[in-house]
């Protein structure tokens, strides 16, 4: 009896064994992840892709354009050693900045034509500040402290 248990135990385990193979090595240089960010040569490519016009100003200099998961039109740039992000979209509303900070706080302007400014201050002193003009979503990102003067001014210019 106890030849049959081992002879069967043998059988399964030579069965077992037979089947397997060296499974083929998985090539991680095959993945790849989506970047949401393409880089594109001008603000010509927000007009032509996304019918947003918008600019970095004048004197502004590092500048590079955007755009972000093909809804999102952005440009950085640094103006008067302050490093900024612009963006504008149709489609995006809520958190168009991307900043994720505690808000410490909160002010609320209107400009020309009842256009409604917000400028949040961010714990680690950046502006954001967003406004919407003609069904179009804005946000200006200030990484340094900046006057409110300013950034109003820069909204204003934005809208000619």
């Amino acid at each position: 009896m106890k030849t049959i248990i081992l002879f069967i135990l043998s059988f399964l385990l030579f069965i077992g064994l037979s089947g397997c193979k060296q499974k083929d090595e998985f090539n991680y240089n095959q993945l790849s992840v989506a970047n949401p960010y393409e880089s594109v040569e001008s603000s010509d490519a927000f007009k032509d892709d996304l019918d947003i016009v918008i600019s970095a100003p004048i004197g502004a200099t590092n500048i590079t354009y955007y755009i972000i998961n093909k809804k999102v039109a952005q440009i950085d740039f640094l103006l008067n050693d302050v490093f900024y992000t612009y963006r504008a979209s149709k489609s995006v509303s809520s958190m168009l900045h991307g900043n994720y900070e505690t808000v410490k706080k909160y002010e609320q302007f209107f400009i020309e034509n009842n256009i409604e400014v917000n400028i949040n201050t961010t714990e680690s002193d950046k502006k954001v500040v967003t406004w919407e003009y003609k069904n179009i979503n804005y946000s200006l990102t200030a990484e340094s402290p900046v006057n409110n003067e300013d950034l109003l001014s820069f909204v204003q210019n934005s809208l000619n």
